[in-house]
């Protein structure tokens, strides 16, 4: 599994790919650690391009409601569709990084 993580003024957010499950997993949680209310926990979509996507655009919508004008930096989405080839040839993905909200 990879998990991409970065920090917004008032979230924490976390999306993964899940190589055995071949899905792509995201939460929301407060700075103070807490699931954010109104973002399903572990919310799941397919891995895929199309999966990465509509991760990207859930996520963004729900922090745009306190964050206006926020975005998913690119460097996550290029990341998590990185992860995707590297399933496709079996390849090893079990890290963590960290994204700056600021990586474009």
């Amino acid at each position: 599994m990879s998990s991409h993580r970065l920090q917004t003024s008032k979230f924490i957010v976390n999306i993964s790919v899940d190589r055995p499950l071949r899905q792509i997993l995201a939460s929301v949680m407060t700075t103070t650690g807490r699931p954010a209310l109104g973002f399903q926990p572990m919310t799941s979509f397919t891995a895929t391009t199309k999966g990465v996507e509509e991760a990207a655009v859930s996520v963004e919508t729900f922090i745009r409601k306190a964050e206006p004008g926020w975005s998913l930096p690119e460097s996550v989405r290029d990341a998590l569709l990185d992860d995707l080839q590297m399933l496709e040839v079996g390849g090893d993905i079990n890290y963590i990084r960290v994204h700056s909200a600021s990586d474009g």
